[in-house]
């Protein structure tokens, strides 16, 4: 079963820029509810006292930061425990016009930009040798180099985010037969206009752990955690993680008891989720 703890919201160290708006509106929700639904999944972070580095969930614990909350429920896993969680990334997808982006690229300080085929920049990303690989509707492909170590990429990869961030749509896109994988996800958001797909190269946990103890930050909706046995609308009372009164220790007991007054099903097969 999923692990569900309460945790003082200063223990955990977001590894991922978010939205500040999104947590805003979210907020909103949230407090009519009066219930947090989905715990944010958390992974224990070495060192002395009680550290997490947050995997999924940003805005969630944001939000949580903004109602005023000393603490917030998460679910914790084992960060390299492949069966617990695997690490990819997400893609994404934007509207921009061509030669636009490709002079705003090429202006960013430390990156290279090269056209290539898209088996070339494929194999480019599959052996993180770019930073990013950018295919555009007509076929056209480039792949985006740079940064001598890790806070380096990190910088750049920032830095190119940047220049098409006001819109972004996520979407899955395994390296392998990138060509078909590439004209299908266009088709599928052909009435959304987006002309660009940008592809990432997969980061590993131990750098996802680097960039948060280092107080860096990677774009948002580039790490995309597979979480086994994830935790959903566990629906726990927002007056008990708000509360200042309640210790930490007697917050987890009554979480214990609230737990045990569930039934929690457990599916094992893929959903399809609208309501996201």
């Amino acid at each position: 079963m999923p692990v569900l703890k309460i945790v003082p919201l200063d223990s955990i160290i977001i590894h991922e820029h978010h939205d500040r708006r999104r947590s805003e509106k979210l907020a909103i929700v949230i407090k009519a509810d009066g219930v947090l639904k989905d715990p944010p999944i958390v992974a224990r972070l070495g060192g002395k006292g009680e550290r997490y580095v947050h995997l999924d969930g940003a805005n969630r614990i944001d939000t949580l930061k903004l109602l005023g909350c000393r603490d917030i429920l998460v679910q914790v896993v084992d960060y390299y425990d492949e069966e617990q969680v695997r690490l990819d990334s997400w893609c994404h997808l934007t509207r921009m016009d061509k030669d636009l982006l490709l002079r705003q690229l090429g202006s960013v300080q430390g990156a290279k930009v090269r056209k290539a085929d898209h088996l070339s920049v494929t194999e480019l990303l599959r052996r993180r040798k770019a930073l990013c690989g950018i295919f555009f509707s007509d076929g056209d492909s480039y792949a985006v180099e740079g940064g001598n170590g890790l806070a380096s990429r990190v910088e750049l990869l920032n830095k190119v985010v940047d220049i098409y961030k006001a819109e972004i749509a996520r979407d899955v896109l395994e390296l392998g037969e990138l060509t078909s994988q590439i004209g299908a996800l266009f088709r599928r958001h052909s009435h959304e206009g987006y002309n660009v797909l940008i592809a990432f190269p997969k980061f590993t946990p131990k750098e996802i752990v680097e960039i948060a103890e280092r107080g860096m930050k990677l774009p948002a909706g580039i790490t995309r955690h597979l979480i086994t046995n994830r935790a959903l609308r566990v629906n726990f009372p927002l007056m008990i993680l708000d509360s200042k009164k309640i210790p930490l220790e007697e917050k987890n007991a009554l979480l214990d008891d609230f737990l045990r007054r569930k039934s929690p099903r457990l599916y094992k097969e893929s959903t399809v989720m609208y309501d996201e």
